[in-house]
């Protein structure tokens, strides 16, 4: 087993590339990077959430501070050791031994906090259950000796009492959503000197994502076409010139993207239980995703970053099949403004427009509209 660090801060983003800027990429920092000790592998993730799903509720509110509780498992037998677990509330005896990690996410004005102690999969629950974490890691060892021993150590005890400060915070935390994805994990070369700007680099790339509702009995459902990865770069400090230039050249620029977010807002519309959200596109033909608007402007900045063209485009044209509007004219609203029909208030205000109304009606070729922001004032709007 290699070794792993209980504590991380450091500034993480995320990009969607495709297959042709993947490869850019990689082949720009083969020579200063190279695979971790998991190469790729397969990660799956269980996040905690209160009945009404507040920590991730919060968390699309884009607050400055969030936090989030998960375990997770590294390799397919692991993590569906795991899965097991968390779907029926115990532990198969052929399944306790298994190395699993228990870890808060924390996000503070961008800096990204996490506190993790990895225990065997029986000791977790027995943990989740009451036991005391020292005789729950002493009772059930996992398979590696080096894992057991960071298991007991004082900074493993520490972080065991802030998840149990945490689950005491929140009232009836349980498993709510499984995530999985195929990660290949690059980190700098044992022979990178320290004042390398790439000696703190670290690069993932993550396909192949699905999401399964535990609340629900769902079954894996894709997040994002199989040919879009989400690649994260987890850097100390800023990232090097050449590396930054290479983003720019290939059009690779950062986005907002959480998977647990995501799949959290596919599967409560899925549901039709969505507080707040209201969907724009719905669900594209191929599956591919969802499109999203919502009642206050945080949550459609976080939802609308993530609608795939796919979705649009397939709105647009169910949008075009309808019956012709009239613009009250004696002719018919081209279809792109058919399409801007579609649009709700609260998507409006997604792009920032705080004249909702008033752009709404201009959409329709009326020019003869006051704006909210004017109305107050009693002018007319250009």
């Amino acid at each position: 087993m290699a070794a792993y660090n209980e504590v991380f801060k450091r500034i993480e983003k995320k990009y969607k590339v495709n297959p042709t800027q993947r490869n850019a990429v990689e082949g720009f920092f083969f020579d200063v990077l190279q695979p971790d000790a998991y190469g790729r592998s397969r990660i799956t993730s269980i996040y905690w959430d209160t009945p009404s799903w507040g920590l991730i509720s919060r968390s699309l509110e884009k607050p400055k501070y969030k936090e989030k509780l998960r375990a997770r498992a590294y390799g397919e037998e692991a993590g569906e050791a795991l899965l097991r677990a968390c779907i029926a509330g115990v532990v198969a005896p052929e399944d306790g031994a298994h190395l699993v990690f228990f870890e808060i996410k924390k996000k503070f004005k961008r800096v990204v906090y996490k506190r993790r102690i990895g225990l065997s999969l029986a000791a977790l629950f027995a943990f989740l259950d009451g036991v005391p974490y020292e005789e729950a890691v002493a009772a059930y060892p996992t398979a590696f000796d080096e894992a057991n021993q960071l298991a007991a150590s004082p900074l493993n005890r520490q972080i065991a009492r802030e998840i149990f400060a945490m689950l005491r915070r929140y009232e009836d935390m349980a498993p709510a959503m499984a995530i999985r994805c195929e990660r290949t994990a690059w980190a700098p070369v044992e022979s990178t000197p320290e004042e390398s700007p790439y000696a703190q680099l670290r690069v993932t790339f993550d396909d192949n994502l699905c999401y399964m509702n535990l609340r629900a009995a769902s079954a894996w459902t894709p997040i994002l076409p199989a040919s879009t990865a989400i690649m994260e770069l987890k850097n100390a400090g800023p990232l090097p010139v050449a590396f930054a230039s290479l983003l720019a050249k290939h059009d690779i620029y950062p986005t907002s993207f959480s998977k647990y977010g995501t799949a959290y807002q596919m599967t409560a519309f899925a549901a039709g239980q969505a507080p707040g959200l209201e969907c724009v596109f719905g669900q594209s033909a191929n599956g591919e995703g969802v499109g999203f608007s919502a009642r206050s402007p945080q949550h459609a900045q976080s939802t609308l970053r993530n609608v795939p063209t796919s979705v649009i485009s397939s709105g647009a044209r169910s949008a075009e099949s309808r019956d012709p509007v009239s613009d009250g004219r004696g002719s018919d609203v081209p279809s792109r403004l058919r399409r801007a029909r579609d649009l709700s208030t609260a998507a409006l205000r997604a792009f920032g427009r705080d004249d909702v109304e008033g752009e709404s009606l201009r959409a329709f070729g009326r020019d003869d509209v006051k704006s909210n922001n004017y109305r107050k004032k009693g002018e007319r709007c250009a």
